[in-house]
Parts: structure tokens; sequence; C-alpha cells
């Protein structure tokens, strides 16, 4: 069945605004890499390639900043002309580009690493990177901090960078090790940080079990087998025998699921050689394992609640008496999709609030 609402929604190429799609389908996670969009319009007016910087506004507000990946035009006789347009946000860029050289940085911080592999990324040159370190603000996000905050002046002794990797991966390694994601806005700009932990739900799904009203379908899943009681990161401090005694080379750090009831435990190798952050990762990891065991889904009519575009990183207040929810939920990841036979809908994925912090 086709819902009555609709969004107004466009993509935005050299100042040339296209609409009437026949479908599309327009994501953001921020546990991916990267976010992804695809659409099917009529034949348009305005010459489309790949490779073009493209915008995606929703009820005017931008959604997404991205290039075009891949355009596919075709025909048939029962259908016509029927042009395709597929590609990611900048983020696509940055996973694509791969280290060129022998990497040798003694000393690397965070900001340090990311301002010298991101320089190597075509088209990046200009954007900003934020980072968000330790200030948290009354949405319960971290602030954004023009200068180094405490984590980003942290070291991780001689790191070497070999080809044949990709930049995003590097960053988003070096990331959780100290306890933070990498994730792209929607204008495009890199910001390592958390997902929001508290503070005021702007998004409110009610469902109750004599009527559903505000969603078209739900599901819970509750995965026992993904969490751990115990998570482990050890490894060797970088140095000489003269610099530390054997006490200070080997470091150990633990981080417990009080109400996880099995004695199961998952240890992680520290890569990087530097005990000051181990804990911030062993702490990342118990908490992404949380994430990956609880998700809640739902499809709903359209791509807006309470007068704003369904976003990422925002919490949403669910009361849901079929799956038995009662409290607020992050919105980590949102899909807009358009087809003929369904219309306009959102597909929403909540967790915990506040992992990875």
């Amino acid at each position: 069945m086709v819902n009555s609402m609709h969004d107004e929604i466009y993509l935005l190429i050299k100042g040339k605004q296209i609409e009437n799609f026949k479908s599309y389908t327009i994501d953001a996670d921020l546990y991916l890499a990267e976010d992804a969009f695809s659409l099917e319009l009529s034949n348009p007016d305005t010459e489309i390639e790949s490779g073009m910087n493209v915008e995606l506004v929703v009820n005017g507000k931008l959604e997404l900043t991205g290039i075009i990946d891949k355009t596919i035009k075709k025909y048939d006789k029962s259908s016509g002309t029927t042009f395709s347009v597929s590609g990611r946000d900048l983020m696509g860029q940055v996973m694509d580009q791969y280290v060129d050289e022998f990497v040798s940085m003694t000393d690397v911080n965070l900001m340090t690493l990311a301002k010298k592999l991101i320089a190597r990324v075509p088209v990046l040159n200009r954007q900003q990177i934020l980072y968000q370190d330790g200030v948290v603000d009354k949405q319960g996000r971290l602030k954004a901090r023009a200068m180094p905050g405490s984590l980003f002046d942290i070291s991780k002794g001689t790191k070497h960078i070999e080809p044949g990797r990709k930049v995003g991966e590097v960053l988003m390694e070096y990331a959780k090790s100290i306890g933070l994601l990498f994730f792209s806005m929607p204008d495009g700009t890199f910001v390592f940080g958390v997902p929001a932990s508290g503070g005021e739900a702007v998004f409110m799904l009610t469902i109750a079990k004599d009527g559903i009203v505000d969603v078209v379908s739900g599901d819970k899943t509750d995965d026992f087998s993904k969490r751990y009681k115990q998570v482990v990161v050890l490894g060797q401090r970088q140095g000489t025998s003269s610099e530390f005694v054997p006490a200070d080379v080997n470091y150990t750090y633990t981080s417990t699921d009080m109400s996880f009831p099995l004695n199961k435990t998952f240890v992680q190798i520290d890569e990087y050689g530097n005990g000051d952050t181990a804990q911030l990762h062993a702490n990342m990891l118990l908490q992404k394992m949380n994430h990956d065991s609880f998700r809640v889904t739902y499809k709903v009519p359209g791509h807006s609640n309470n007068n704003r575009n369904w976003s990422i990183n925002e919490l949403c207040t669910v009361r849901d008496e079929i799956l038995g929810l009662n409290d607020n939920y992050l919105i980590y990841g949102r899909t807009f999709t358009m087809s003929k036979d369904e219309g306009q809908h959102t597909v929403l994925r909540l967790g915990y609030p506040g992992l990875m912090v």
C-alpha cells in the first residue's frame, strides 16, 4: 500500500536540481565506513556522469555530500528509457585511497596521522576534520574542540604504515584504539568522536497492541552469542630494555560486563604498543559487542518525524507494547527509500545510546 505522505527530495548537481525519481535508497550509518545512495530516474535533462560531486537534499536539509560512482542508462519497449545513478558519501574516497609509500612516524598522534593521510586523498584536502574529546553538551554528545584534547595528544610510539593499506582503514583502526569512531557528516565533514549518550530525544515512536499507527513493521534482535563477560587488551610498550623495566613493558587491561552471566573472555592484541589508551580500547570493544547483540529495526512512513528528518546519532523515545520497549534508543542507522509500489519510507536501526565512550 502506498503511503500518502510526501517528503521533498532532490539531487543537486552543478547547481541544478534533479527530481521526479522512480525509486531511491539513501543510507546513513554510524558504524559503516561509508554511506551509499542509489537512484533511478527518468531520462534527465541534466547531464549526469560518474565522478561528479552531488548533494542530496531532503525537506530542505542536506542529508548527503558525495560523488557518483556509477551510471547505467538502458531502455526497452515496455518501460522506456531509465537512468540509474549510484555513489557514496565523501568517506568513500577515504576508503578507496591506498597508502602509496612507507610512512614512518615517531610518536604519532591521531591528529598528525589524520592530517597526513587525508591530505593524500583526492578532492578532500579542503575538508574540515572535527575532534571530539571530553566535554559533553546537553544533547549528550562530545563537543568538537578546535585544539587538541587529551585523547588526541596521546602518541603511540613508533608506528610504521606500509603501502597497500587503505587510508580509511588505518584511521578507523587508530580511532578504535582510543575508543572513538571515525565517521562523516552530511556536509562532508569528518568526525573522530562517539555516539550520543544522553540528553533530549528529538524523535518518538509509539506502538500500541490495539493499533499500530507510527510504523509499518518492527523487529527486535537480542543475540546472546555476541556478548562476552570480559574483554582483555594486552600488549608490549615500544622501547628498549634500558627505557623500561620488564613490569613496564607488558601491559594488560580488562573491561568487564557484570550483567553477563557466563565467564566468557575475549582477547585483543594492542598493535600500537602503548598502554596509555588500552583501557579505552577494551571499553570500546565491550560496548561494541553489546551494540552488535541488541538491535531494533522499524520501517516507518515518510522521511520525517516531529517536523525533522530522521537522522543518525539522535535519540528516539520508543514506547512499543508489542516488542516490550519503553526507553530512549540511539538511531545509529537510517535508510530513506522510495518505490513506485510502496511510496516513501524510512528504515530505522536503533540500539543502546552512548556506546564507544
